[in-house]
């Protein structure tokens, strides 16, 4: 049963299935401005005997193919989709991303040559205030960790470095929609469940267009 967490802050990671295959870096990576990609590389050391250095950081260019095999994984499709609609999907994933600008933030942790984990921050404008003009909110999603090297604090890096960067910018709240697996990892973060954050879906017989 899923549940819906609310704060300024957040760590945590999701998943469902590790990557069999992943593609090769493309010699034609999908193209885009990225203004999304400009950020600090946290450096993170080894945390286990078996887990080798990664880092936390942006993703860049030639890493969007195996950006969206993350998204794949994570959502688990049966039958997973072949390479040439993985391939697809991505360039529309690029595309997406520039059109968002600063209103998308991504960071992945990286080994080697490999992403093993992703975390997502989508901003969004609130009605202004007559007192405060200008108001944003965050929604934290699509945390993702490969199975295989979960539990080693690859989640926990990946929040730090999103909740750094919406602090830096002055985003007053995050949220997130975390399932039971993730909550007390959100809770230990800093999240905190809210009685008034309430949600509505919409229903199965209501008219489309």
């Amino acid at each position: 049963m899923n549940r819906s967490v609310g704060c300024a802050r957040g760590r945590g990671e999701k998943g469902r299935q590790e990557v069999d295959d992943p593609l090769p870096p493309t010699e034609n990576p999908p193209t885009t401005s990225f203004p999304w990609f400009t950020a600090p590389i946290v450096l993170l050391r080894e945390q286990a005997v078996r887990m080798k250095p990664y880092e936390v950081r942006a993703p860049r260019p030639d890493e969007l193919r195996q950006l969206a095999q993350l998204k794949i994984d994570w959502a688990g499709l049966d039958p997973r989709p072949d390479k040439a609609a993985e391939w697809v999907y991505a360039d529309e994933l690029a595309a997406w991303m520039d059109r968002m600008g600063d209103r998308v933030l991504c960071r992945v942790a990286v080994m080697g040559d490999t992403l093993i984990g992703m975390a997502w921050l989508v901003v969004f404008e609130r009605v202004p205030d007559f007192v405060e003009r200008r108001r944003r909110t965050g929604d934290l999603q699509s945390v993702y960790v490969l199975p295989g090297k979960r539990g080693h604090g690859v989640g926990l890096a990946l929040m730090n470095a999103i909740t750094a960067e919406a602090d830096r910018r002055g985003i007053p709240r995050l949220t997130v929609h975390s399932n039971s697996p993730g909550v007390a990892l959100y809770e230990a973060a800093g999240f905190h469940g809210a009685a008034t954050l309430l949600h509505r879906d919409r229903p199965a017989d209501a008219p489309a267009g």
